[in-house]
């Protein structure tokens, strides 16, 4: 059991003949001191009492401060105590050197999603509320420090999400999440870093996010229905001609999100580029202007409007706006697909997303390189851009074989 005693430290003496008050922990035979931000002479400290002396001014209150430090360190030990962890003086003086901050993660995931709403950063807290609700369901909705989220925890969690049929993809997603929310707690002082559990790098010890891209479940579709989709019979299902024509310039224009899609504008077309940032990343993308884009562009062409797609328009204007708008279109977007899929007879599921990976593997198909395919997508590593693409079919392989 560590104990503790607030002292004069007498070993180290100031320019204006004063010491510095530590508080001195003793754990194992081993010392550690941390200094409290008073100091004193002898004769102003009260050894036996840990306590300023009568002759200092405002002593009664420097010496009520005291108090509660101790009580402070008090608590610490028995909160060590009470979650069974080993004791170490890193633990104890992450806890004590955060002026008094302490706060689980439940509360501070509510802290970060109100902070977030408040400069209606809308999409990135909808994403913080999905991680939220997701830690909450594992945990039954019981709370937890940031010391609990350990190596062995976040297996567990990782267990947990692909049991819901998440695909490597998906928990890739909420673990990041989950880091990001505790990194925030680092900067914060919440937690200190020495616990930091996940790895920070390839072959250093932790938790390690790389490896759940590479087992995604990739959704491009086959050179066959790709071709179908293609050749869908707008005339004879009008209804569908806008959705259709959404999907295709995803398609031809490297698999853009629906996202920067919808919030395409005329001044980001020139005359043979098309130029846009990536909401997600922050990238530049500078696509070829070409006819196939045009002609879908001039479909959907509205001389009073500045956007690009009739998607939004002037009267969105707050990010909420912005954002229920985006997902109410995504979402009829999605439902047109899934029913041209029906009448294609597609058996795999088919969404907004299929076209960015289907850009991709289609690229593949006609033997373009990785490390292209993935600048087009805007990756940053060989792991993303490999979940991307779908496995080739039998029929595909067995032509190769025909090669040998």
């Amino acid at each position: 059991m560590a104990k503790f005693k607030i002292i004069l430290y007498k070993w180290k003496q100031y320019n204006d003949g004063k010491y510095p008050i530590i508080i001195q922990l003793i754990h194992n035979r081993k010392r550690k001191v941390i200094t409290l931000g008073y100091t004193a002479t002898p004769e102003e400290w009260i050894e036996e009492l840990g306590r300023f002396s009568k002759s200092v001014k405002n002593y009664k209150v420097l010496n009520q401060a005291l108090e509660s430090t101790e009580l402070k360190a008090e608590r610490i030990i028995n909160e060590i105590k009470i979650e069974n962890k080993l004791f170490s003086f890193e633990l104890f003086q992450s806890r004590f050197s955060n002026d008094g901050k302490t706060i689980s993660v439940f509360p501070f995931y509510e802290e970060i999603i109100g902070e977030l709403l408040s400069i209606e950063k809308v999409n990135t807290a909808n994403i913080y509320k999905s991680s939220f609700n997701i830690i909450r369901k594992f945990r039954n909705n019981k709370d937890l420090t940031f010391y609990d989220i350990n190596y062995e925890f976040l297996k567990q969690f990782e267990t947990y999400l692909f049991g819901r049929k998440n695909t490597g993809g998906g928990v890739h997603h909420h673990m990041r999440t989950l880091r990001a929310i505790y990194n925030e707690a680092i900067k914060r002082k919440y937690i200190d870093s020495s616990y930091y559990p996940f790895s920070k790098g390839s072959g250093q010890e932790g938790y390690s996010l790389s490896k759940l891209k590479s087992i995604a479940t990739p959704r491009a579709l086959s050179a066959n229905d790709l071709e179908l989709l293609k050749n869908f019979d707008i005339n004879k299902y009008p209804q569908f001609t806008d959705s259709y024509y959404l999907f295709m310039f995803s398609y031809y224009a490297r698999g853009i999100n629906f996202v920067d899609m919808a919030q395409l504008k005329k001044d980001n077309l020139y005359d043979d580029r098309l130029i846009y940032k990536r909401a997600k990343t922050g990238k530049i993308f500078r696509l070829k202007y070409n006819e196939k884009l045009r002609a879908i562009i001039n479909y959907f062409d509205d001389p009073t409007s500045e956007y690009v797609f009739p998607i939004l328009n002037s009267f969105h204007q707050t990010e909420t706006q912005k954002k229920h708008r985006i997902h109410k279109r995504l979402r009829a977007l999605n439902s047109d697909l899934k029913a041209m899929a029906l009448i294609l007879k597609i058996k795999v599921k088919v969404t907004s997303y299929v076209a960015r990976h289907s850009y991709a593997t289609t690229l593949l198909r006609q033997g373009v390189g990785f490390s292209m395919i993935g600048q087009g997508l805007g990756h940053n590593d060989i792991v993303t851009t490999n979940a991307y693409l779908a496995q080739f079919s039998d029929d595909e392989l067995d032509k190769t074989d025909d090669l040998l």
